[in-house]
């Protein structure tokens, strides 16, 4: 079965007890997930929203990183159940969502994360479950739901306002805090 090790990861346990390195990828090449993972770093963000990744590299990425002991995460296009399933199945420890700018947006990222009636459907012939047989399935949910880890980025004014109530949605692990970001005030 699967082994979901985005959560601990993050929680700052590497290998080495030190913070996790980690690193964007908007390359198309799987060579470079690759080659961070010889390098030592803990985990990847497959981008999707600003890089040219699709469906095709992202599972390429994935088992780069799964091959040479980095933790996959995907920066999805934007906050959709189906894109974030879609990402999940291909074999993704983690979302990374843009754009989450309330608590209600949070919810509908981690609901779509997670196996549960109205969240990610059940399908065992998936990338992601590795193929799990019909009778470890509940096994590997449960796995998944545990390991799977989602990540608000905020980057709108309207999420800093409401900061403090998408981190504490449940399930919501770490939030990235867009760095571009500029909040202007009307004069």
């Amino acid at each position: 079965m699967r082994r979901f090790e985005a959560r601990t990861l993050l929680k700052g346990q590497s290998s080495g007890g030190a913070t996790p390195l980690g690193t964007y990828i908007m390359s198309t090449d799987p060579a470079m997930t690759a080659l961070y993972g010889v390098a030592g770093y803990d985990f990847v963000i497959i981008d999707q929203e600003h890089g040219p990744n699709d469906t095709a590299s992202t599972i390429g990425h994935i088992r780069a990183a799964d091959a040479n002991g980095v933790v996959p995460l995907v920066r999805v296009l934007e906050n959709r159940p189906t894109l974030i399933q879609k990402n999940l199945d291909l074999g993704a420890q983690g979302i990374v969502v843009p754009k989450v700018s309330t608590a209600a947006e949070a919810r509908r990222v981690v609901e779509a994360s997670q196996y549960v009636p109205g969240g990610r459907g059940a399908c065992a012939s998936v990338e992601g479950a590795r193929w799990t047989s019909t009778s470890d399935w509940e096994d590997y949910a449960s796995s998944a739901n545990d390991g799977v880890v989602v990540i608000p980025i905020i980057e709108t004014a309207e999420a800093l306002e409401n900061f403090a109530d998408i981190a504490g949605v449940d399930g919501v692990e770490s939030l990235v805090m867009a760095h571009s970001m500029r909040v202007r005030q009307r004069l």
